[in-house]
């Protein structure tokens, strides 16, 4: 133990290149930290190594890690975890046909299994207007490719709305497709191609094939990327040498739209989207999908070889009613850009995440909240070093998260990076100084590591914050006896029976120890 400054620090381990922790507060000097550790002797008594009370080591810090077998979100009607992320389908209490589709933490779709016409989401009747724009609304068939399945709901509406479509849709991740049939409406024998790859992959081998044998892939009507989920913006997807290929995959008089989720009144990843779309595209433009431009909304972007008048979509929707889109004109794009300058993403230059940035401080406790939870999801399949990696990156975007620092030292603890995990309770303790939880993870580490005199005293002040824990009583009771202190143990267990009244532990190490001579 040494002091610096007036400091109390903890020690630190012998773990190589392990860095000194960060000083804990503490009680004034008393006898205990005096004492020399000379070693843990055979005894009858038990010193608790892992939270008590009951369960195993793995077991209990599971729950203080509140991990869970199940989903997040209430009212779960289908649950899965994949290879990508996790999803959810949701139903509404006391209306089970109305249902929610999540990736991950983000709402990505809703739908009404009794009306698989009523398009929920804004974005979507954008799309709608668009088709009924270029294709009239005689219910003529349309050939289509969206990018990115989702929930399944726009081609799934599709095909109803206009026989005789071909709609091929590319969605990486097999098990949305299994959700969107198991729960969210798409029926098995829909009569849609459904291609379980990476968009641009697709797009790549389907000119492949077109430029060895002309017409292998029949030339579309509409493109939709539809990839973006939150903050996860699959950069490969946004750049011009990308947007070209899907030029050339369209029909002279067909039409890309993508849509993307930004704040206009920061716009940097919008702004850069518009620049690429217009070096690409001979007519480019965007509709909202709310009516006022500021906070952070989903904007459909279009691409075309031929001018599309975006004023009056309203007018081309299926049900005018629920419209709200908004056109953006060239005053905003021009606003755009003399905010955010001159960028053209490009697949040597696509920073994506940096053009964001400025929307995720605006938003940090979902990002924290979204962070964690992966770290959990880790955490629950053992994977410690993942998990640790979620929740340090939870911890660099918002320091003083409680929850971020807590989870990071159990985490490290569960991976056995002792040195590591005392830092973590270090830094809770000096931001937290009530959460006694920190306070008696880091003093067991320093009791495992014979470090008693500073472990005691992380006890103590942990027993005056909260006099009622009974774990802590039991350790200090476990180590007094070991100092040759009966009277002292004794204290401690009867103390710790008064919390937990027949509790086996206190019970069996309080008999003992009275039948010492």
């Amino acid at each position: 133990m040494k002091k610096k400054n007036g400091e109390l620090r903890l020690p630190v381990t012998n773990a190589e290149g392990a860095a000194p922790p960060a000083p804990l507060p503490s009680l004034p000097a008393s006898k205990k930290r005096g004492y020399l550790f000379l070693a843990f002797l055979p005894f009858l008594f038990f010193f608790l190594l892992a939270l008590w009370p009951g369960g195993g080591r793995l077991e209990v810090l599971a729950r203080r890690l509140k991990l869970k077998d199940g989903p997040a979100e209430e009212h779960a009607a289908y649950f899965a975890e994949t290879q990508y992320q996790i999803l959810t389908v949701t139903e509404e209490p006391g209306n089970p046909n109305h249902r929610a589709f999540y990736q991950d933490k983000l709402r990505h779709s809703e739908v009404d299994l009794g009306d698989l016409g009523d398009l929920k989401y804004p974005y979507m009747r954008i799309y709608d207007a668009l088709v009924n724009k270029q294709l009239g609304k005689n219910a003529e068939p349309v050939r289509l490719l969206l990018l990115g399945g989702g929930g399944y709901v726009y081609p799934n509406y599709l095909y109803r709305a206009r026989p005789g479509s071909e709609i091929v849709v590319v969605e990486i991740d097999p098990g949305v497709t299994l959700a969107a049939r198991k729960a969210f409406g798409l029926p098995v024998d829909a009569p849609i191609e459904i291609h379980h790859m990476d968009a641009r992959n697709y797009v790549a081998e389907s000119l492949r094939r077109n430029f060895d044998r002309p017409d292998s892939v029949p030339l579309f009507d509409v493109i939709i990327c539809d990839s973006v989920s939150d903050y996860s913006v699959p950069y490969q997807l946004t750049t011009r040498e990308f947007m070209e290929q899907v030029r050339g995959m369209l029909k002279p008089d067909g039409i890309y739209l993508m849509n993307l989720i930004d704040a206009f009144e920061v716009g940097a990843f919008m702004n850069a989207i518009a620049q690429t779309f217009e070096a690409v595209f001979p007519f480019y433009g965007a509709v909202s999908a709310v009516r006022e431009l500021g906070e952070r909304n989903t904007t459909v972007f279009v691409g075309a070889n031929q001018p599309v008048d975006l004023s009056d979509l309203e007018a081309w929707t299926t049900r005018p009613d629920t419209f709200q889109g908004l056109m953006l004109t060239p005053e905003h794009f021009h606003d755009l850009r003399e905010r955010n300058g001159t960028r053209v993403l490009t697949d040597d230059w696509a920073p994506v995440e940096n053009l964001l940035a400025p929307i995720v401080k605006l938003d940090k406790l979902g990002m924290v909240s979204a962070a964690i939870q992966a770290g959990i999801r880790a955490a629950e399949k053992q994977d410690y070093p993942r998990a640790i990696h979620h929740f340090q990156r939870a911890v660099e975007i918002a320091p003083g998260s409680e929850a971020a620092l807590e989870n990071l030292a159990h985490a490290q603890e569960l991976l056995g990076e002792a040195a590591a995990a005392l830092n973590s309770y270090a830094v809770l303790v000096q931001l937290f100084p009530l959460n006694v939880n920190a306070r008696n993870r880091a003093a067991m580490i320093l009791a495992r590591q014979g470090h008693i005199g500073p472990a005691l005293v992380q006890w103590e002040e942990s027993l005056n914050i909260n006099p009622a824990q009974p774990n802590v009583l039991n350790n200090l009771g476990a180590l007094a006896i070991q100092q040759g202190e009966k009277a002292e143990a004794i204290r401690y267990w009867k103390k710790a029976l008064e919390y937990a009244p027949g509790e086996e532990i206190l019970l069996r190490n309080l008999s003992a120890v009275q039948a010492l001579p």
